[in-house]
């Protein structure tokens, strides 16, 4: 009977024990803006296609801009608000391919004239854009030459099917989600289901 009580305590103990125990979670993907970035971050995430076992499925592919290159003289190149255009630029690179790049940029916007959150509505002069490099591609110009330019996908909330807003700017670091369709210059698309910024940026 003693034994059988035993056991019973330890069996109980053992769940207790089991139910405290707390589990990893893993970082929502949007859930980054609590920790400042060092150079700040341009991250997305989209799908593409691939084939596992000759069975054609997606999967998910997320990228992460952080690098402003290895000039220090340029760094604020890399985050700007021209309030005088008005104009506002966030560029990272790849750190292991600086032909690899995310670039978001505002048309006809003064940041310092923004309620936040901001939302760019769609046919407005305002407006936000972005250029996605996935480095260089051939292709022929009008004279039949081969020759190699950037392959870039690119979309704005003016007219494509691209939303971009920001939600704050606190000590000049500029926090926003984007999402939508970006196409290259074959008609490529791809389809961004989330993605957010966090740049610190310097009024130029």
């Amino acid at each position: 009977m003693k034994k059988h009580f035993y056991l019973l305590a330890l069996l109980a103990g053992l769940i207790t024990l089991n139910s405290c125990k707390k589990d990893t979670i893993e970082t929502p993907f949007d859930d980054v803006f609590y920790k400042p970035y060092t150079t700040g971050i341009i991250k997305f995430q989209y799908q593409t296609p691939t084939i596992i076992n000759g069975v054609s499925k997606s999967k998910d592919t997320v990228v992460n801009f952080t690098s402003i290159g290895d000039n220090p003289a340029e760094k604020d190149d890399y985050g700007y608000s021209k309030p005088s255009v008005p104009w506002v630029l966030l560029h990272r690179l790849n750190p292991e391919d600086y032909q690899n790049r995310g670039i978001i940029f505002f048309v006809g916007t003064d940041l310092n004239s923004l309620t936040f959150p901001y939302k760019f509505k769609k046919g407005d002069s305002k407006n936000a854009q972005i250029n996605y490099v996935l480095g260089v591609r051939p292709f022929y110009d009008t004279n039949g030459n081969l020759i190699y330019g950037t392959n870039t996908y690119a979309a704005g909330t003016y007219s494509d099917n691209f939303e971009l807003t920001v939600l704050s700017r606190v000590n000049n670091r500029l926090q926003g989600i984007f999402s939508g369709s970006i196409k290259n210059q074959d008609g490529l698309i791809i389809n961004i289901a989330k993605g957010l910024f966090d740049i610190e940026i310097v009024d130029k």
